[in-house]
């Protein structure tokens, strides 16, 4: 299942992708090759400092957790909404402590418009 994230064009954010449910049990993540996005424009959607996590990770929201060595975070930042506020596909190439090189993909749409204000009386 492919992961959703979102960040407005000027924002600088932290970001992640969980591979434990992609990955055989006791398999860990050694090192990331690239993350890119597929689509390019300007500016450019860049995805920098790659960390592989050292601890098990908690997500409060779906109340599980990921093995060390299973999360790889990085940072997000440029980018513009695209045409038809389309979601930009997110490819992830890194190898794994069997060997294998898989991709881990998601999707970041990357918005502009402001926060809903509410009418004040």
């Amino acid at each position: 299942m492919a992961q959703e994230l979102i960040k407005r064009s000027a924002e600088t954010v932290p970001f992640g992708f969980d591979v434990s449910g992609f990955l055989p049990a006791g398999v860990t993540v050694t090192s990331v090759q690239s993350v890119a996005p597929d689509q390019v424009t300007t500016p450019p959607l860049v995805f920098s400092d790659f960390t592989i996590s050292t601890a098990p990770i908690y997500f409060p929201d779906t109340g599980t957790s990921a093995p060390a060595g299973t999360v790889v975070t990085f940072t997000a930042t440029g980018g513009v909404p695209t045409a038809l506020n389309t979601p930009y596909l997110v490819r992830m190439l890194y190898t794994a402590s069997d060997g294998s090189q898989p991709e881990a993909i998601g999707y970041l749409a990357v918005i502009d418009n402001p926060p809903i204000e509410w009418p004040q009386y």
